[in-house]
């Protein structure tokens, strides 16, 4: 068995559907008997938290652990939407591409969560890049996330409408913020 196969199934050319880093076997890897798309097991625990369990693709609750026993269809990368601060609301649950300044970012009430804003509003209100306090450290730290204010970022992520938070875009690792200009 290669290090890019598992049984006869080859993901050489395929990457986690939420993050869009490659997959790495010996991780934990998982797919969506209904679209084909893979996730890594991090990747899974952020879907079971944030989209109800849900592939960020197809939004069904078909994701399943991949072992070299069962069969499995060849899998396929997610498509990706390029949304704007006009339609972002189309795309809740799935995982989308955005790009625009950032205007200030902003740190929870407990300190250890934060809120890239792209808009100038309240964190309740203004549509943001939400980083959990679990993934600060792989982010590059709070630092990081606060030079991004008035410069140009480019992100990858799940897009969810939090029902006291609004709507966020989640990240879990630094492969999913693409571009800072």
């Amino acid at each position: 068995m290669s290090s890019s196969s598992v049984g006869d199934l080859d993901i050489s050319d395929l990457v986690d559907a939420l993050t869009g880093a490659p997959l790495v076997l010996g991780s934990g890897l998982y797919q969506c008997e209904n679209c084909r798309v893979f996730y890594q097991s991090h990747s899974v625990e952020v879907i079971r938290a944030e989209n109800r369990g849900q592939c960020v693709s197809c939004l069904r609750s078909t994701i399943v652990p991949v072992t070299a026993r069962r069969e499995h269809q060849r899998g396929r990368n997610a498509d990706v939407a390029v949304i704007t601060l006009n339609n972002y609301q189309q795309h809740v649950g799935h995982v989308i591409t955005f790009e625009d300044q950032v205007h200030t970012v902003l740190t929870s009430r407990r300190g250890s969560d934060y809120a890239v804003m792209f808009e100038n509003k309240s964190w309740t209100r203004g549509f943001k890049m939400v980083v959990f306090r679990g993934a600060v450290k792989d982010i590059g730290g709070p630092q990081t996330l606060f030079n991004m204010v008035g410069r140009k970022v480019r992100v990858r992520g799940l897009l969810i409408q939090h029902q006291r938070f609004g709507y966020e875009i989640v990240i879990s690792d630094r492969t999913q913020i693409l571009n800072i200009q």
